[in-house]
């Protein structure tokens, strides 16, 4: 059906002033509105037909308007005044075709020739659409002030505008936005304040690119803040909190902030000639945007284009001095770094400048020392050019110096054939090592296969480190496992069971086949293990007959993540295989097994079916703990039958957290009934 506002993502995006149709609508026309949005979210399609005809006279200038017509016009059997609708959509600045070519309101339109026609009229002018949004920047000064609106979001979309800055050190940004306030939650929790994306174009012609650095302002708690996406989530930045306040002028928000180009991996305007830029205002009452310049991919970082207003940057003497390089590509597979360019901003007047180049290893190892003179008129002085390495593989960080102003950027170096190698280390591991090795060479190869050249490869060269470390472990001592620290291990699949990770905290001077006791904490969320992280080595201490409270043996703690599994049965039998894969994997008898939340259940029944591998079970509840719902009180599964007389047992609980039908009093007692010893 036609969208309704929250769901219209295939709005204009197109410069208007405040005069035209991004404007404010007086209170009539905004009921006008809201009725049509009201029909399109009810299905009553006669009627918003009707009200969407009425619209179309009342906002000649909104693409959203005119962009619904088409579709209900069509749903009606109109086919002339749906493709007329659609034009004229397209005339007023509906720019995403991407999305109307999955859009199934536009089934029927995309068979009929105007829909191709409108398309590749739409395609060919993307070029001329994104230089006309050019703005040139005089390094240090403030741009212009313009009204921008975007019509993709909502059939009333709010207006913004906004003025910005460039400097050797970071992107100033001041934005105009509609009066209403902000309220308490930040854009990326759904609340209302700005999205800005800062791009690089793989087709300078368009605009369009798949590299960029995301960032939000908004309030969090009444309090201002700002935020960048690491991945799927938002890391807080106090660097991008934001300043503001009302503008006595004109009414609306003035919210004002920075964005150092140290926090933008390798982007900056002195390389990068033309970086796109989109700023989206999200509000929250209807989920409806005004940008600079609106995106689709907007806080969706799996999306893989972006669109944004083309910033050209133009440098004075006064400027520098400054340096930035560019990798053409940050994981290294030939021993030739391909840098170009270095770029030196310095004085109009000034000579060539020597940049002393620098490249150390993952350990800190000095492999590479090199001077380059840098040549050039104007304002900057470059130069492009190969370096060979010769270092290990792993993590590397280059550097440059010119004058006073340094560079520095992350490299991953592999040897072209590291994947086959590896594979053959791994192979001389330890079988029961195999699978926690393979899953490190597993994840280096499939972020190698996803990774834009550009990307920070920091991540994947933290993983290529430790696996390069733990194979030169196995190939000095036998083995991976670590005398003391942490390991990530993994549990092979079995049985219908998935591949399952699971953390070990290793106690120092420890080696595989010393007397150890081991701990299994059974969690389905990372934070879960907390509470049972610092109370499991105290209750097997006083379980070991410790009157010191130190345990007689050392403690081996081992946290598996179940999160993937959800049905009882399989975390059942996920849970009896990593009981004797632990047994296996650190040579010890019996484990203690601690179960959080609703695994406290899988956790005694494990000790009822496999007594001579549980030692005892702890319990770990909060609130609402109903592990057998509709179970009559008094009553519990087959296996709590089956429990040995005397099995050690504890439980934390919560009072304070208890629910209403919360099983665990019930249960407890029946515990206590069949001669469990249960410590609160």
């Amino acid at each position: 059906m036609p969208r309704s506002a929250p769901a219209i993502v295939t709005l204009s995006l197109v410069l208007v002033t405040a005069a035209v149709a991004g404007a404010q609508v007086d209170s009539e026309a905004g009921d006008l509105l809201r009725t049509l949005r009201e029909h399109l979210v009810a299905g009553r399609h006669a009627e918003a037909l009707v009200t969407a005809r009425a619209c179309s006279e009342a906002f000649p200038g909104n693409a959203a308007v005119w962009y619904n017509l088409a579709g209900l016009e069509d749903r009606a059997g109109n086919r002339k005044p749906a493709v007329a609708a659609l034009r004229q959509s397209v005339l007023v600045g509906f720019d995403d075709f991407r999305f109307a070519d999955r859009d199934t309101d536009m089934s029927g339109l995309r068979g009929d020739p105007a829909y191709s026609e409108l398309r590749q009229a739409w395609a060919s002018g993307m070029a001329a659409r994104f230089n006309e949004r050019r703005v040139d920047l005089d390094a240090d000064s403030w741009s212009s002030i313009v009204e921008f609106s975007d019509r993709r979001g909502g059939l009333d979309p709010p207006t913004a505008s906004a003025r910005l800055r460039i400097t050797r050190d970071h992107l100033d940004l001041e934005v105009l936005a509609e009066p209403k306030p902000m309220g308490t939650v930040p854009p990326w929790h759904g609340g209302t304040g700005l999205i800005i994306a800062l791009i690089l174009p793989e087709d300078p012609a368009t605009g369009e690119g798949r590299l960029f650095a995301e960032f939000g302002v908004g309030m969090s708690d009444g309090i201002p803040t700002g935020a960048i996406r690491m991945g799927s989530h938002w890391q807080s930045l106090s660097e991008l909190t934001p300043k503001m306040r009302r503008d006595s002028d004109s009414g609306r928000l003035r919210v004002t902030f920075a964005i150092p180009w140290s926090v933008c991996d390798s982007l900056h305007p002195l390389v990068d000639a033309e970086l796109g830029l989109n700023l989206t205002w999200i509000r929250a009452d209807d989920g409806s945007r005004a940008a600079i310049i609106g995106d689709p991919a907007a806080g969706q970082p799996d999306r893989s284009w972006r669109r944004g207003v083309q910033l050209r940057t133009r440098w004075d003497s006064g400027a520098g001095p400054a340096v930035s390089g560019r990798i053409l590509d940050r994981v290294v597979r030939d021993g030739t770094i391909d840098l170009a360019p270095l770029v030196y901003l310095a004085g109009a007047s000034a000579a060539d400048v020597d940049a002393d180049l620098v490249l150390r290893d993952r350990d800190g190892t000095l492999r590479l020392q090199e001077s380059w003179a840098l040549t050039g008129n104007g304002p900057t002085r470059t130069r492009s050019g190969e370096l060979p390495v010769d270092a290990p593989p792993g993590s590397a960080r280059l550097g440059a110096t010119a004058g006073q102003a340094t560079w520095e950027t992350n490299l991953v170096l592999l040897p072209a054939e590291w994947e086959t190698d590896s594979a053959a280390r791994i192979d001389t591991a330890p079988t029961r090592e195999r699978p926690s090795l393979r899953y490190r060479l597993d994840a280096v190869t499939h972020a190698l296969g996803h990774r834009l050249p550009r990307q920070d490869p920091a991540a994947i060269g933290a993983t290529v480190n430790e696996l390069e470390s733990l194979l030169a472990d196995v190939e000095s001592r036998g083995t991976s496992l670590p005398a003391g620290g942490s390991y990530l291990a993994v549990a092979p699949p079995t049985d219908g069971t998935p591949e399952l990770l699971c953390s070990l905290a290793l106690p120092d001077g420890w080696q595989r086949g010393d007397p150890a006791r081991a701990v299994l904490l059974l969690v389905r969320a990372p934070g879960q293990e907390q509470k049972a992280v610092v109370m499991a080595p105290r209750l097997v201490a006083e379980r070991a007959g410790s009157s010191d409270g130190t345990v007689d043996r050392p403690l081996i703690v081992a946290i598996a993540h179940l999160g993937p599994i959800h049905a009882a049965d399989t975390a059942r039998r996920a849970s009896l295989h990593l009981i004797d894969w632990l047994r296996e994997f650190v040579s010890v008898d019996m484990v203690h097994l601690a179960g959080v939340d609703l695994l406290a259940a899988t956790a005694v029944e494990l000790a009822a079916v496999r007594p001579d591998a549980v030692a005892a079970a702890l319990l770990i509840t909060g609130m609402n703990f109903v592990p057998y719902p509709g179970l009559p009180p008094g009553q519990m599964p087959p296996p709590w039958f089956d429990l040995p007389t005397g099995m050690p047992m504890s439980w934390i609980w919560f009072p304070d957290e208890l629910r209403p039908g919360d099983q665990g009093a019930v249960i407890r007692e029946v515990l206590r009934s069949r001669g469990m010893i249960l410590d609160p």
